[in-house]
């Protein structure tokens, strides 16, 4: 992905504005935010399948409590989707990094991305 400098400025300082404590994270939900950068000739039909994948995924994993995928108005950044996920826990996250369906929309997904970045937050 090829962002530059911005995107990783703006995600720190939104970091760093939101520290979180380890004894309020527990009533916290973890929130982990994908930025998609498909390639100029990426196959629609695979991004298709890849969007009904990650929507599918809400009611399969449990701890996943919501999904949003959403194109990027961003005109000045390369990248293509924001996929925003909110899970219950740290495990929670775990389990889905592991979880069969998971593993099957990278590797559908992977071969056809320019560049992906990922942020992990607690709210």
């Amino acid at each position: 992905m090829r962002s530059g400098p911005y995107l990783v400025i703006f995600f720190l300082g939104f970091l760093l504005s939101h520290p979180a404590k380890a004894q309020e994270q527990e009533a916290q939900k973890l929130h982990h935010v994908l930025l998609l950068d498909w390639k100029a000739n990426a196959d629609t039909s695979i991004q298709s399948q890849v969007r009904l994948a990650f929507k599918e995924m809400t009611g399969e994993i449990e701890g996943l409590n919501s999904l949003s995928i959403r194109p990027s108005v961003a005109a000045n950044f390369e990248l293509d989707w924001v996929v925003h996920m909110v899970f219950d826990s740290e495990s929670a996250l775990e389990i889905y990094q592991e979880h069969p369906s998971h593993l099957a929309l990278r590797k559908m997904a992977t071969p056809q991305l320019a560049g992906l970045k990922k942020y992990d937050y607690w709210d």
